[in-house]
């Protein structure tokens, strides 16, 4: 999954999302596999940005990992429930969940 937010001066906050194995291999490669990857995985992403400049970002900006916590029970006595992605730790916009 590939997001951009957009910022108050028109540019946009890119984020890259996918699997550890992935990253991993990406980071043993050489720019023309990570453009490639990057060509043939998400074509829109190289119509906006320089082929050159995602292979620099992508080097650039760390992989940080997301982390998934669930927390166990989902209720207080008969007061009080937690639904959705409130129910652990994963951000609103991955999980998709209720209270996205």
């Amino acid at each position: 999954m590939f997001i951009a937010l957009p910022n108050v001066d028109k540019s946009f906050t890119c984020t890259f999302f996918g699997p550890v194995a992935m990253f991993e291999e990406l980071k043993k490669s050489n720019d023309d596999h990570i453009i490639k990857f990057f060509n043939d995985k998400l074509p829109g992403v190289t119509k906006h940005i320089s082929q050159d400049d995602v292979a620099t970002q992508f080097r650039r900006n760390p992989h940080l990992p997301l982390i998934n916590i669930k927390c166990n029970p989902h209720h207080f006595k008969d007061s009080a429930v937690i639904l959705g992605d409130a129910a652990n730790a994963i951000v609103p916009f991955y999980g998709q969940g209720m209270n996205a």
